[in-house]
């Protein structure tokens, strides 16, 4: 895939799995609780996705995601 996008992320440890898998696809991570937002960032910044992974702190339902030339993994 092109990017990941997980929904629903916690602490973002599918996201970084799914992120060391495919090393050249982007990650999104979306989740609602500050905390866990955080907690996923420090995850990122820990196992080197930061620089093409980020996270969103929204509910899932109102995310738009831009269309990329490319698949999506969910």
């Amino acid at each position: 895939p092109d990017r990941i996008v997980d929904l629903g992320a916690g602490s973002g440890r599918f996201s970084v799995a799914a992120g060391r898998l495919f090393p050249k696809a982007e990650v999104l991570a979306v989740e609602i609780d500050p905390l866990a937002c955080l907690i996923a960032r420090a995850n990122f910044s820990v196992h080197g996705l930061g620089a093409r992974a980020r996270v969103v702190s929204c509910d899932y339902r109102s995310l738009d995601l831009a269309p990329i030339k490319g698949s999506t993994l969910f």
